[in-house]
């Protein structure tokens, strides 16, 4: 029998159990509008890029393709494969295994980016309810459903998403619980399984394996510390002796091979950014960043993280004086700076290039956050003001992100990638005018190549308009050009029109007609 004493205790879990819910539900619906309709615009071409190899896994058999993330569009025999090797292969993998269950498409991959996007809310709860309390982990999952950084990009399908940030967190919350269930000897397995499953995914769960090292470290657990210092390296080796069989046997001719791993470290870092983009003026780097954390989170949603790194942690032994508890806060405060810092700040051309790269600063924002509606949240009227807050700026954050959502729902990928497919060969090329041409290689399974503009007329005629231009394969000029949509071709196509062999299609639902050149077929004189 539950004695008196223990109801008020029980419903206060009731009722966070449900806000929790609630919250998550929220998170779903927030996220809901990328599930529907093909890939298109914005980064969902990350999602195209890792469903094509997805794809090939399935195509080819794990097996036989040595579960190796095989790039190319149409298909190929194993001497012609190109092979990605830039990340570990868990995007591929996992999303190929959900293909089985699904079919080809973007469903597998928008799924399992949302089902992790939902663990992300849960376990960021749990983190943050545990090193503060239970309204600073409700206001952290909240913040965790709605900003932009979270709700926008959880389907994009990048490497860099929820999947490895889950994980990660995940091992930093199992990683608390062992040292409060034995500090003098915690745990590790489960903490290594989560750091296996991150880095399975990408590069991030390194960070946290090295923050629990040097904790270890520090606290003179020299065993422990040595396990997971050693978690790194041996990640790394097994990722090399995997692609090491992955490229054994795929040596395509005449192709150059992708940059390798530390290739692209080094290209995306701060050397490799001096080096590649050198005219870049600190002042167009702040702008570029500070529009990307703009974007992320909102300067209100920073504002009040602000105030929960000032106002909040300098109240810490206020709201927690047993000294236990204002230990686990600051760590995990510790342990969730470092993951955000260390994975952006030494790789700036990647954080510039890549706005999504800084989504791994949300799990740190939402503590803060948690920390400030912790510290001023003491009484039921402090806590019915921040839910009423909460609720009408998470409604306008939903909508915009919605609103995004739709904008990139659109279905000239797939239109042009489905008229490509059927009315040119398997083995050909297809030049385009259009920027992004991920989606389109993935709906076509041809190789395109986009970024053909006016500009390059010239090589055409410097080629004495000839049948020896400087590509080969097929051309698609898109009319009226829609990726961009500011610019004419008018002068290229007249002279592709006059010059070789062409069909014109049209796109029904996007409005627009694609030209299909045969660059072997040469109009007669």
């Amino acid at each position: 029998m539950t004695s008196d004493v223990g109801q008020p205790e029980r419903r206060r879990r009731i009722a966070c159990s449900l806000a929790l819910a609630a919250i998550v539900a929220w998170a779903f619906v927030a996220r809901s509008g990328a599930l529907a309709g093909p890939f298109g615009f914005g980064w969902q071409l990350l999602g195209a890029f890792y469903s094509k190899m997805a794809r090939n896994l399935v195509e080819y058999g794990p097996v036989n393709a040595r579960f190796a993330m095989i790039e190319n569009a149409a298909p190929a025999t194993p001497d012609q494969w190109i092979v990605y090797s830039h990340h570990p292969p868990g995007m591929a993998i996992a999303t190929s295994a959900l293909m089985t269950w699904f079919g080809d498409g973007p469903l597998p991959i928008k799924s399992l980016g949302v089902a992790f996007a939902l663990l992300q809310v849960v376990v960021t709860y749990a983190l943050v309810a545990e090193a503060l309390s239970r309204r600073a982990g409700l206001a952290a999952a909240f913040a965790t459903a709605v900003l932009p950084a979270g709700a926008y990009f959880s389907t994009h399908g990048s490497e860099l998403g929820p999947e490895a940030i889950t994980l990660a967190l995940l091992a930093l919350l199992l990683d608390e619980r062992a040292r409060a269930r034995d500090p003098a000897r915690p745990r590790r397995a489960l903490v290594l399984w989560a750091l296996a499953g991150s880095v399975f995914f990408a590069w991030p769960g390194l960070i946290v394996a090295g923050f629990i090292a040097l904790r270890d470290l520090f606290g003179r657990r020299f065993g422990r510390a040595l396990t997971f210092g050693a978690a790194i390296p041996v990640a790394f080796g097994l990722y090399a002796m995997h692609m090491f069989v992955a490229q054994a046997f795929a040596t395509p001719a005449g192709v150059v091979a992708r940059p390798a791993t530390f290739s692209s470290l080094f290209a995306h870092s701060f050397l490799g950014f001096s080096t590649r983009m050198p005219d870049v003026t600190a002042a167009q780097i702040q702008a570029r960043l500070l529009g990307h954390v703009q974007f992320l989170f909102g300067w209100p949603a920073l504002g009040l993280a602000l105030f929960g790194a000032t106002i909040g942690l300098a109240a810490a032994r206020w709201w927690a004086p047993e000294r236990s508890v204002a230990r686990r806060a600051w760590t995990t405060l510790a342990g969730l700076a470092t993951f955000a810092i260390l994975y952006s700040t030494p790789l700036l051309q990647a954080v510039l290039i890549h706005r999504y790269w800084l989504i791994v600063a949300l799990p740190l924002v939402a503590f803060l956050i948690g920390a400030a509606v912790h510290a001023t949240a003491v009484r039921p009227i402090a806590c019915g003001v921040w839910a009423a807050v909460a609720v009408a700026g998470g409604l306008w954050i939903t909508r915009d992100v919605m609103e995004l959502q739709r904008r990139d729902r659109t279905p000239y990928f797939q239109e042009l990638g489905d008229v490509l497919r059927a009315h040119v060969p398997a083995d050909q090329v297809v030049c385009t005018t259009a920027n992004g041409t991920e989606c389109t290689s993935y709906y076509a399974r041809r190789e395109v190549r986009g970024g053909f503009d006016e500009l390059q007329l010239e090589r055409f005629l410097r080629a004495g308009q000839s049948v020896d231009a400087p590509i080969k394969g097929w051309f698609a000029l898109i009319e009226p050009p829609i990726d961009p949509s500011d610019t004419s071709h008018a002068q290229l196509a007249e002279f592709l029109e006059r010059t070789w062999t062409s069909t014109r299609y049209r796109l029904e639902k996007t409005g627009a007609d694609v030209v299909l050149f045969d660059l072997s077929r040469p109009l007669a004189r």
